[in-house]
């Protein structure tokens, strides 16, 4: 029930940084069959100032840490963490460098070339959770803006250098708008009904875990949500029924210590109840009660 991504992440903030990237590497291995990073945490073990979200925008724009391809590594990331800092890697990409492959030279060891860029994962993933409402062309702080959806717009890609992508940026200008178009006005309803886990998940992750919002921030958030997007609180409060009544107060308890990063919460079922109540009635004093 916890989210894999979530838990590397408070791996790291604990100075976990090795324990952080082999759940990342073990969990990309399953997926593509071999190695999909190959980093020296040597590099990164002592820099303090470094977070994990850096990290990764770090390994994912050097080919020297990719043996497969920036693009399996983004499809099967995004699977687990369909957020901002990955849309950022996405855009810095150029994908025109040397691959992996290259850099080591590895055909003058009669290795045979097994990975190209396949840029068309990268756009079915984008397209489905376009679909889904997950990724949004809305820009902060303009209408229809929800501020837990990834944002990729039209004007962000139109910025990228067309010889940085390649073909990629003609494919994502052509196929999201449609996507953004055919996302249903009912995708939280759906979403809350379908993957309830999955979007509190995102919840707890972008108010609490993401940049350790401060209550009057998630105060805030909450307020919007009750203020300006009625149907929305509904839809997070019959998700958080659904999990309290089919999940363990073990299972909630993991979910809200990583996910959310409340590592404090001793039950997760009073937890969860408490944040239905913040996201009802999001009064300062239920929002505070988020973080004792």
């Amino acid at each position: 029930m916890k989210n894999l991504f979530c838990e590397a992440k408070l791996l790291w903030n604990k100075g976990k940084r090795k324990n952080s990237f082999q759940l990342l590497c073990d969990y990309l291995k399953e997926k593509v069959g071999e190695d999909a990073l190959a980093v020296d945490m040597t590099l990164y073990e002592n820099s303090e100032s470094l977070n994990f979200d850096s990290f990764l925008y770090c390994i994912l724009n050097n080919n020297k840490n990719l043996p497969t391809s920036f693009s399996i590594v983004f499809y099967y990331l995004w699977q687990i963490a369909p957020y901002q800092g990955l849309i950022i890697s996405l855009l810095e990409k150029d994908f025109s460098q040397p691959s992996f492959y290259e850099l080591y030279d590895l055909k003058e060891f009669g290795i045979e070339k097994k990975y190209e860029e396949d840029n068309n994962l990268i756009v079915t993933v984008l397209v489905e959770a376009a679909k889904k409402g997950i990724l949004t062309s809305h820009e902060v702080g303009s209408a229809g803006a929800v501020f837990f959806q990834t944002i990729l717009s039209k004007k962000m890609i139109e910025e990228v250098d067309e010889a940085k992508w390649g073909d990629l940026k003609l494919k994502l200008l052509e196929k999201l708008p449609i996507a953004y178009e055919e996302t249903p006005k009912d995708c939280w309803k759906r979403l809350a009904e379908q993957e309830p886990v999955n979007l509190i998940s995102r919840l707890l992750y972008i108010l609490f875990s993401e940049h350790n919002h401060p209550s009057d921030m998630v105060w805030s958030r909450l307020t919007t949500i009750k203020d300006q997007m009625p149907g929305l609180q509904t839809e997070l409060l019959k998700a958080l029924q659904d999990i309290n009544l089919n999940y363990s107060d073990q299972d909630i308890k993991e979910m809200v210590a990583v996910d959310g990063m409340r590592t404090y919460v001793q039950n997760g079922k009073q937890w969860i109840k408490l944040f239905a109540t913040a996201i009802e009635n999001p009064s300062e004093d239920n929002v505070r009660k988020l973080f004792t």
